[in-house]
């Protein structure tokens, strides 16, 4: 793993995903999207190789990040990225965000894009151009604004106004016989290969 390519490629991915870079603001009592042109970012390094259980070290890391609120509306970044350093040949790759701006279908996407750009870097083929897009935020919104517009917009809305004119109350229990299962502390281990320059694993939470 060379670190110093993988930085690049996430930075290479984050200049072509605009969701990614999503800041949030509140203005007048009102949230407000914000795509700054040159945002923040960065990759902690994280040596854990002397402890006596990397692996272990490495997860209370992650454990302790997810368990900490996300500030949505301080400004900041809602995208946090980890390497670890579990052996000299050994790492894992750690992406938290916060769901605002990307769901489990796209974090897959989002892997991929830097598992191949890392591969590109790295001397191997070139990520095609179709590859390279995420897709601009511009187009969703007037993708939206169309369907605001529209017959099928009315429809939905009538749709849902109905279905929901009298709620009903939530179908879970809430005594304290009833388990509920835990918000945090689930994971999602992705091993993937691009032979024959790297191997690297992901958490997320």
């Amino acid at each position: 793993m060379d670190e110093a390519v993988l930085r690049r490629a996430i930075g290479t991915v984050l200049d072509r995903t605009e969701a990614l870079r999503v800041r949030v603001r509140v203005e007048d009592g009102r949230p407000w999207q914000a795509l700054p042109p040159d945002p923040e970012w960065r990759l902690e390094v994280l040596d854990v190789s002397g402890e006596p259980d990397p692996v272990g070290a490495a997860e209370a890391w992650m454990r302790a990040d997810i368990s900490t609120p996300v500030d949505l509306t301080g400004g900041g970044p809602l995208l946090r990225q980890a390497l670890y350093r579990l052996a000299a040949d050994r790492y894992a790759y750690y992406l938290r965000y916060h769901h605002i701006v990307l769901d489990g279908f796209g974090q897959t996407m989002y892997w991929l894009r830097v598992a191949r750009t890392y591969t590109s870097l790295a001397g191997g083929p070139a990520v095609s151009t179709a590859a390279r897009a995420a897709g601009r935020l511009s187009d969703l919104l007037d993708e939206e604004t169309a369907y605001r517009t529209c017959a099928d917009f009315v429809r939905d809305r009538e749709y849902w106004l109905e279905r929901f004119a009298d709620p009903t109350e939530p179908r879970f229990p809430r005594d304290e016989t009833h388990r509920r299962l835990p918000l945090l502390g689930s994971w999602l281990r992705v091993r993937f290969a691009v032979d024959p320059f790297f191997r690297f694993s992901s958490s997320s939470a």
